[in-house]
């Protein structure tokens, strides 16, 4: 089995889950999810990846052992993220432009139908829900795991990139405020802090995916090219122009063009290809 395709597999599993764990809980289903199930699957996943998130996971479970039923659950909830005057804000795009609607809600909404994505009719929230945001983070990693089930580890590189750029873009900016918001509010109105454990725990895989896309990055192939290939020097090479292809499939954008061009080698592209594949495994 090609190793990277359950990894980003488990990358879109790990986000789904705090995605669901920050949406309105259901008193009856959602406790059992929460309390039984969330620090379990996040610990999993989070030893699958390489997450240094153990010490968080064990502090939610400490916290979720006073939490004695559904009622309770969405009391502490709706006191955190609910109640007027809101402590802490959802909505995360609040703590980018102080306001909804801003700018960052209408480039996320941008992204999301770039990518065929439409909100659904009964989801009420805004684009910049957290869960929302985290619910695209998912798909995009799920999409990549399919493409690299089916031999495609460009296309599959593209969207695991496309999912950290937009975590290194809006969360990993929001999540300082919203972690200073909660912990003031759990401090000052003596609540429970498992949602603080929760955003913590979110805080550090993101800053985990953010650290791997700086380290696996398309230079690391292009180091290895003779001197003088991609500086600009003279005529474009095959390797300048593979180089050139994928980073536009890397943002959605077609490269026939360059293709077309007499230096193209499909053998050249191929081999950058795979060495992005196998930058991927590490």
């Amino acid at each position: 089995m090609n190793p990277a395709g359950p990894r980003y597999t488990a990358r879109g599993e790990f986000f789904l889950c705090i995605a669901r764990a920050l949406a309105v809980p259901d008193p009856d289903g959602a406790y059992n999810a929460f309390t039984r199930y969330l620090a379990d699957d996040l610990a999993e996943l989070g030893r699958e990846l390489g997450y240094r998130i153990d010490d968080e996971i064990a502090a939610l479970r400490a916290s979720l052992n006073g939490m004695p039923d559904g009622l309770a659950l969405l009391q502490l909830y709706a006191g955190l993220f609910l109640t007027p005057p809101v402590p802490v804000h959802l909505n995360a795009v609040v703590y980018l432009d102080d306001a909804v609607l801003g700018g960052s809600e209408f480039a996320m909404q941008q992204l999301y139908a770039r990518h065929g994505l439409a909100r659904r009719d009964d989801f009420r929230d805004l684009p910049g829900h957290v869960t929302a945001q985290l619910e695209f983070v998912s798909e995009l990693f799920g999409r990549a795991a399919e493409r690299m089930r089916a031999a495609a580890a460009m296309d599959a590189l593209a969207h695991a990139a496309e999912a950290r750029r937009f975590l290194a873009a809006f969360p990993h900016r929001w999540l300082p405020p919203m972690q200073a918001a909660l912990a003031r509010a759990c401090r000052d109105r003596s609540l429970a802090t498992p949602y603080l454990h929760l955003i913590n725990v979110l805080r550090n895989a993101i800053e985990a995916e953010i650290a791997q896309d700086a380290r696996h990055s398309a230079d690391d192939v292009v180091a290895s090219y003779p001197v003088g290939s991609t500086r600009g020097i003279g005529e474009p090479s095959a390797e300048d122009l593979a180089e050139i292809a994928v980073r536009l499939e890397a943002h959605g954008l077609s490269f026939d063009h360059v293709r077309a061009r007499p230096e193209w080698s499909d053998e050249v592209f191929t081999r950058y290809c795979a060495n992005l594949a196998a930058i991927a495994y590490d």
